[in-house]
């Protein structure tokens, strides 16, 4: 099956502000779609669209082409959230088309540029890796969340530390959110959006000494107990 996947980022109409330790306010100003080549050494991609969007697999007809169509679909919403609210992050469209199976790559990574968190970062975007089962002939396929849900890079501001954490894939239109979505069959449009949330992440010093603390508790509970 032929895959073409776009992204948008969910974009603020505001402008950015000077961030305290628990609000995030601004905009995404650009995401972008790659595929990580040591992870997928025998898969077929191309980027299009300044790497807004990815084909994914070898085609099995000579000429068959997949455009971007959902330009007017894009959407522009605003970031202004605390910590631990979820937002829309991202706005996706997979179409399915017909390529020579298991060419596809099964990773892909998601790039979202912040434009409040430039001054934090060393890089200019937090990235993400997305998992992708590429299903046989003309059956769906699926796109899940990977097993670490946490951005790959943290940022700092006022000596905490944080991350960006995935917190589920929705349909178009639907309610629910999940961990993974299986797409219809060939030659379908499929309109889903990634959400997300930031969340602060402790120093390894800090998770020891809460270790330690819980041990220590759980030891002086048994201790009572055989008294």
């Amino acid at each position: 099956m032929n895959r073409t996947l776009i992204c948008t980022a969910a974009t603020a109409l505001v402008a950015a502000a000077p961030l305290h330790a628990s609000t995030f306010k601004g905009r995404i100003e650009e995401s972008t779609l790659n595929v990580d080549q040591e992870q997928n050494p025998a898969s077929v991609f191309k980027s299009f669209g300044n790497s807004h969007g990815l084909r994914l697999g070898q085609n099995q007809y000579p000429g068959y082409t997949i455009e971007d169509t959902l330009q007017t679909k894009y959407r522009y919403s605003p970031i202004d959230v605390n910590v631990g609210e979820e937002f829309e992050m991202s706005f996706f469209n997979f179409w399915n088309g017909k390529t020579i199976d298991n060419t596809a790559p099964t990773t892909f990574e998601l790039g979202v540029n912040f434009d409040f968190l430039q001054p934090y970062l060393a890089e200019d975007k937090l990235t993400f890796d997305l998992l992708f089962v590429d299903s046989a002939g003309t059956n769906g396929d699926y796109i899940k969340l990977p097993e670490n849900l946490l951005s790959k890079e943290t940022f700092a501001i006022d000596e905490a530390k944080y991350a960006v954490e995935l917190t589920g894939l929705k349909w178009d239109g639907k309610s629910d959110k999940y961990s993974e979505l299986k797409t219809k069959s060939a030659y379908s449009n499929n309109d889903f959006s990634l959400f997300a949330r930031f969340v602060t992440v402790p120093e390894p010093g800090t998770v020891v000494l809460v270790s330690l603390g819980v041990l220590a508790i759980a030891f002086d509970r048994r201790k009572k107990r055989s008294h």
